[in-house]
């Protein structure tokens, strides 16, 4: 019966998502993805969060493996948008003027930065690792995706996004531990009022 009932809660959940996307989402998706598979991703993460919700509201908790799920789609997604997009017909020279930054848009800049917090607040919460090694494979990760751009002419390797990147991933590795001191003090002081 339970399994049942997760193959329904599946099901509405990616008929929910795909009238989410179809009505609302993907025109403003549009100005991020070109090629399909982005489009794609995006359903399957939405889905996923639909679900994930689903079941948080049922069992009132959320599973380490569902946690997995939603975070494994968000790189997915995230790579999709990366990789599958529009191909140029010549290669970009790779950017490693971080001066250039100041020509960018602030919106550019803000999307770059919010896009990998989650990225570091996984992180900060799943992998044990010293926090110099879980910055060193991120590193790795968002260098890798840049050369790909670059290499299947995609986009170009620029040093300003690997910054911005970056810094939304320590940003968001940070405030990992801040929440849990916030919620930590609040449960505090809510013990001590009763």
């Amino acid at each position: 019966m339970r399994a049942f009932k997760n193959i329904i809660f599946a099901i509405v959940s990616l008929g929910i998502s795909q009238f989410l996307c179809y009505f609302f989402v993907d025109d403003v998706f549009v100005n991020f993805a070109t090629a399909e598979q982005p489009f794609h991703c995006l359903r399957l993460f939405i889905a996923i969060i639909i679900y994930t919700s689903i079941n948080w509201t049922a069992k009132n908790s959320i599973k380490t493996i569902e946690k997995d799920i939603l975070f494994f789609s968000y790189v997915l997604l995230a790579v999709s948008l990366s990789i599958f997009r529009m191909k140029l017909n010549f290669a970009e020279p790779m950017n490693f003027n971080v001066l250039d930054m100041v020509t960018y848009s602030k919106t550019t800049i803000i999307l770059n930065i919010l896009f990998y917090i989650p990225f570091g607040y996984y992180a900060k919460s799943r992998i044990r690792l010293k926090p110099i090694y879980t910055f060193a494979i991120f590193l790795a990760y968002i260098i890798s995706i840049e050369l790909l751009q670059h290499y299947l002419k995609v986009g170009f390797f620029d040093i300003n996004d690997i910054m911005c990147n970056t810094f939304g991933f320590v940003v968001g590795f940070v405030s990992k531990k801040v929440l849990e001191n916030l919620l930590c003090s609040r449960k505090g002081f809510a013990e001590k009022i009763t």
